[in-house]
């Protein structure tokens, strides 16, 4: 007996818990969401849609199992998972993706074949008939006559981020079908969706069309562990591996890490790697002598997290690189203009407000930010060096982003000092017809905010007599960097760049920035 309990324990203690990678499945490892578990299950019971965003590896694929183990085991209805990533699924046509959609429910709910569903010839004309009547009759098959989806990584098949460029358009019908079966439904038929960026509810228009998920579904963003749910984790994962904790390290950890539970776990796992003694009790002293290669070992999920923020949200990415380097009044300036900053650097919990004033959560992201070389200076990676790549989109993406930030200010107030009252029909003018009949439903203001960057180039273009004195630049040269920028927009569809393009592309964006950032308040004189 003592001889089989010894071979148990060295087979357990051999075992790293804490490198686990893909979602919790079992409640037997899933920690600390123990109550939005049960909040999301009661929004679903009352017909509610909700949305999940976070950083990656916060847990947002482990809170929908833990919401789909439940309502399975307590027959509260059917929940049915879907991974929007599968490129079978979003490089697919809307009226395709619904007909996928209903064959994984009919599967999951062991109907088909057995109730009559039309599945044949779904078209743009047929599909939303086709899949209302399939789900309503689903309905009155399952428990509760209740159906919940949870459509993960929601970015692929959503406008402005998904890689494939037809879900710009297709966003619309694909998710009015879902929301009108959902109100014909009396909320019997629900859905939850999970990603990164909650771009696709916090719009209030598509292309001048309402967005049919603004207002339907509240987004929740989900935040790193507390101090609790860091102990417990660790003491529950600690314990099959013959490891306990003294109570500074905890401490440290959610100093270091600000409680994300992936970088938590790894950090303790590349501890576990570099003290292999068994049973031991890891102290902040251990912590403290292996700090550095823990941290190098988890640099690429935090070049990961950094990428998220610097390429949908380029201005909390500079909110966070000025706070890394000790610049809060100029944080605190910014955030007095833009308070909607804030609701993404503490909705994704990189940034916490002690005593009103807002400080980096993640000590190991201002660690990061002082040790890594401007982005203008990194070298052009090898063919295939993905994360260097990664870093690369999301430099791309910045720049665009703040050249297009610019260039609609300086539009907005040329076109304006030009053209006055005329000023909305000025800009109109430089679009093609049909576009402009979708434009002008919007006011001077909120129409700068419908605008694609090609469109602000040909604005721009067309206008150039009178931006010309602001620019001081020839407008040839002009053309081929906007057009050069628009171009490599591998950020945005995932694609690759070799050494002389991107050294092109870098030169547009410092002409342009300088032309752009010199230009000053509009007065030629």
């Amino acid at each position: 007996m003592v001889a089989l309990r010894s071979h148990f324990q060295e087979y357990l203690f051999k075992k790293d818990l804490f490198a686990i990678e893909s979602p919790i499945r079992t409640d037997r490892y899933f920690f600390g969401r123990e109550d939005l578990v049960i909040q999301f299950i009661d929004r679903i019971k009352s017909g509610q849609n909700t949305g999940i965003f976070g950083l990656r590896k916060i847990g947002k694929t482990s809170l929908i199992y833990a919401i789909k183990r439940n309502i399975s085991s307590k027959e509260l209805g059917s929940f049915v998972y879907y991974d929007c990533s599968n490129p079978g699924f979003y490089k697919s046509s809307w009226e395709e993706c619904l007909k996928m959609l209903l064959i994984e429910i009919l599967n999951h709910t062991n109907l088909l074949g057995k109730i009559d569903v039309n599945l044949e010839n779904f078209s743009h004309e047929n599909a939303p008939q086709f899949f209302s009547e399939g789900i309503m009759k689903i309905l009155k098959e399952i428990p509760e006559n209740r159906l919940a989806i949870g459509l993960d990584e929601i970015e692929w098949i959503s406008f402005k981020t998904s890689p494939e460029e037809h879900w710009n358009k297709e966003f619309l019908p694909f998710w009015q079908t879902m929301r009108a079966i959902h109100q014909t439904s009396d909320g019997r038929f629900t859905f939850i969706i999970s990603g990164v960026n909650p771009k696709c509810v916090e719009d209030e228009s598509i292309g001048g069309y309402d967005n049919p998920l603004f207002a339907l579904i509240k987004p929740y963003f989900l935040k790193p562990f507390d101090e609790k749910s860091v102990r417990t984790m660790l003491k529950m994962l600690g314990r099959y591996m013959g490891i306990k904790f003294e109570i500074d390290f905890y401490s440290i950890l959610i100093k270091s890490y600000g409680g994300h539970p992936f970088l938590v776990r790894h950090a303790c796992s590349k501890l576990c790697e570099l003290i292999k003694e068994r049973p031991i009790t890891f102290t902040k002293e251990h912590f403290d002598t292996h700090n550095k290669q823990i941290n190098l070992s988890l640099q690429k999920n935090v070049k990961q997290i950094l990428n998220v923020l610097s390429v949908w949200y380029p201005n909390e990415y500079e909110m966070v690189v000025y706070l890394s380097k000790g610049e809060f009044e100029t944080v605190e300036g910014y955030l007095k203009e833009h308070p909607e900053f804030l609701e993404h650097l503490v909705g994704y919990g990189l940034v916490n407000l002690i005593d009103n004033k807002p400080e980096l959560s993640l000590l190991i992201l201002s660690s990061h930010l002082k040790e890594e070389k401007q982005k203008n200076d990194i070298e052009i990676p090898q063919k295939g060096d993905t994360d260097t790549i990664e870093e690369i989109r999301a430099e791309i993406s910045r720049k665009r982003n703040r050249i297009e930030i610019w260039i609609r200010e300086l539009l907005r107030a040329g076109l304006r000092f030009k053209h006055g009252k005329k000023c909305m029909s000025a800009l109109l003018s430089g679009l093609p017809a049909d576009r402009g009949k979708i434009l002008c439903r919007f006011g001077y203001e909120p129409v700068f905010n419908e605008l694609y960057f090609n469109e602000l180039t040909t604005i721009l273009v067309k206008n150039w007599d009178f931006f010309q004195n602001w620019l001081n630049r020839d407008l040839d040269d002009v053309k081929i960097w906007l057009n050069t920028i628009n171009e490599f927009r591998i950020d945005a569809h995932a694609k690759d760049i070799d050494e002389e393009e991107l050294a092109f592309l870098r030169i547009c964006f410092k002409k342009l920035e300088k032309s752009l950032s010199g230009s000053g308040e509009l007065n030629p004189n």
